[in-house]
């Protein structure tokens, strides 16, 4: 049974049998042999029948202990996973809460994602900063939507667009994306360019 292998409240992925993630959400509870987790305020089950997986949001320990990494490759992708596991953290602690974000370009890949930072906060005095943890948390959505609008351009001639974000949806994509870069970092390790 499964039911040992995850904790209440614990972060985890849903990844495919070749380990792209799919989603990741927070353990809730049990219901049979079923785990149930939240994935961005919706409650859904998955099991190894629908050819999905549970991850931890962690290193594979097994594929860890088969390389022989350098120190340098180790504490380089230790601080990817402890970013990701920092990331998921705040997600969980600012349920409920908002912030200011959009992003560039029109796109909507987790590197064009930017955030209201405060003023004076970001690169050069900018309010606006690729997103990261320093993001504004604001305790309601009218509060977020004042920060909405266009903010400007990235920089590379994309437009940013402000709008309000719910700060779980927000610190999952980064959570989602520091943990994807972890793997992928880990897969070229294992198997080459």
């Amino acid at each position: 049974m499964a039911e040992n292998k995850f904790k209440i409240g614990e972060i985890v992925a849903v990844s495919d049998k070749k380990e792209n993630i799919l989603y990741t959400g927070m353990v809730k509870g049990w219901d049979y042999n079923l785990c149930t987790f939240e994935i961005q305020y919706d409650i859904d089950y998955y099991n190894a029948k629908n050819e999905r997986v549970f991850t931890l949001m962690g290193a594979p320990e097994n594929k860890l202990q088969s390389l022989t990494l350098t120190d340098r490759q180790k504490e380089l992708f230790e601080e990817l996973i402890q970013g990701s596991k920092r990331y998921g953290k705040l997600a969980i602690e600012n349920c409920e809460k908002w912030v200011s974000a959009g992003y560039a370009g029109g796109k909507t890949t987790p590197d064009k994602l930017y955030c209201y930072c405060g003023e004076g906060n970001g690169y050069q005095g900018a309010d606006v900063a690729p997103a990261n943890r320093i993001a504004v948390i604001f305790d309601t959505r009218e509060a977020a939507m004042i920060n909405s609008g266009n903010a400007g351009d990235n920089g590379y001639g994309e437009r940013i667009m402000l709008e309000p974000m719910e700060a779980y949806t927000y610190f999952n994509i980064l959570q989602t994306d520091a943990y994807r870069v972890a793997m992928m970092a880990l897969n070229v390790i294992t198997n080459g360019l």
